[in-house]
């Protein structure tokens, strides 16, 4: 039961970010036309406002498995060994993103 519990608490901070992106992107298509006549301040807030809700949605999703992390190495020794691991690819991901976008403008 306890683990049903978590696992609909995750979905639904998951999910309501998720929602609030789809919403907010909605809002901004209809506060703007097509041809560009519209309400521009209503349409910088609104795409302001889903981005701020994509982003925290990967926040949470990455809180998630951290917490899974966690969860399913209780040692600290194991955790340890993994992220030794992990480390060339954390580290090395910033630069291959970067040299992603400069290689997408040449």
């Amino acid at each position: 039961m306890k683990l049903l519990k978590s696992t609909q608490i995750s979905s639904v901070a998951l999910a309501l970010p998720f929602l609030l992106f789809i919403w907010f992107t909605y809002a901004a298509d209809r506060a703007m036309d097509k041809s560009g006549v519209g309400d521009v301040d209503a349409f910088q807030r609104y795409t302001g406002l889903a981005g701020f809700s994509f982003w925290l949605d990967i926040a949470v999703f990455i809180v998630l498995l951290l917490l899974l992390f966690f969860k399913i190495f209780p040692s600290s020794l194991e955790r340890i060994q993994i992220l030794n691991v992990l480390k060339i690819y954390i580290v090395s991901a910033p630069t291959l993103y970067v040299a992603f976008l400069f290689s997408s403008f040449s």
